[in-house]
């Protein structure tokens, strides 16, 4: 029996160290092998690796191709009979694969598991389960109504706020910057679909797996520190505008047939309103950022 980790980075020189030597005491009493696939970075990233880590199968890609294509070609030179897609901004306990093998073995139908997930205080991140986003549940998280009412199953479904997070429950969706499978499964299920280039892509894997049949599981006794943000993400404009486009990309493909025609047209029209909302509230922060890094490559403008 293998376990396959696959990590796939985008200028995470930083981040990497910690989490291969965090994950390498997790999983040293396995056979196992760590995939890098690196989106072409501009960093060291793969210097990092390289140097640090020489026995990690490592594969480059010519462009920035996101993360559902990366982590299907580390999926595709895999070898373990179980998978784990690790974001390389996080840091594993070491029972991050003694909780799940243990899970699988008592719970047949289960499809994927996702962990605890806190941030680098150890604040819960409430993303470790989640509901169906569906028009209503994404409504009440983008208008901020569910801080209201935190512990409500209806105005709190994306984050499932009727469930105890430190339960063990079946959730609709878990966070792909840990989910545990069997490879069987991801590949009955075809993988994470690559419309998406970030974001997205997770849940819609979930419910893929859900529809054949099998539990989505957020294991609360695996607790992963999540240091969000360190790739860049929501920081830059393509990350906030790949948010978007996958809410676009996730109602047309989840949503389309299920809902009335003026439902999903509304829908479109919140999607757009929300990302032009989204980018009047960060320019400050996007224009300061490339000042920045104008400053530190010599680049001004006259």
């Amino acid at each position: 029996m293998m376990i396959s980790v696959i990590i796939v980075t985008y200028n995470s020189s930083v981040e990497i160290t910690e989490c291969i030597g965090s994950l390498t005491e997790a999983v040293k009493q396995y056979h196992y092998e760590i995939i890098v696939v690196d989106n072409n970075s501009s960093d060291n990233t793969c210097e990092v690796i390289e140097s640090s880590f020489p026995g990690i199968k490592l594969y480059r890609n010519n462009r920035n191709r996101g993360f559902a294509s990366g982590a299907n070609r580390g999926a595709a030179e895999a070898s373990g009979e179980y998978l784990l897609f690790l974001n390389p901004d996080t840091r594993v306990p070491e029972n991050c694969i003694d909780e799940p093998m243990r899970y699988l073995s008592r719970n047949s139908r289960t499809g994927i598991i996702g962990p605890r997930l806190v941030d680098s205080r150890g604040k819960f991140l409430p993303e470790s389960k989640r509901g169906v986003p569906t028009p209503a549940a994404a409504l009440f998280r983008f208008t901020m109504l569910y801080r209201l009412f935190p512990h409500s199953p209806v105005i709190n479904r994306y984050y499932m706020g009727g469930s105890d997070s430190s339960k063990t429950v079946l959730a609709d969706a878990v966070t792909g910057a840990f989910m545990f499978m069997e490879r069987a499964i991801f590949e009955d299920a075809g993988g994470f679909d690559e419309e998406y280039f970030m974001y997205g892509e997770d849940i819609d894997l979930c419910m893929r797996v859900s529809a054949m049949g099998y539990d989505i599981v957020y294991l609360p006794s695996v607790t992963v520190t999540h240091h969000k943000g360190k790739s860049g993400g929501m920081r830059s404009y393509r990350g906030i505008r790949e948010f978007y486009r996958s809410m676009h990309i996730f109602t047309n493909n989840h949503f389309s047939s299920r809902y009335s025609r003026i439902t999903i047209l509304l829908t479109h029209l919140a999607i757009r309103i929300l990302f032009i909302l989204s980018l009047i509230k960060r320019v400050p922060l996007l224009a300061k950022r490339d000042l920045g890094q104008r400053s530190r490559t010599g680049h001004h403008k006259a």
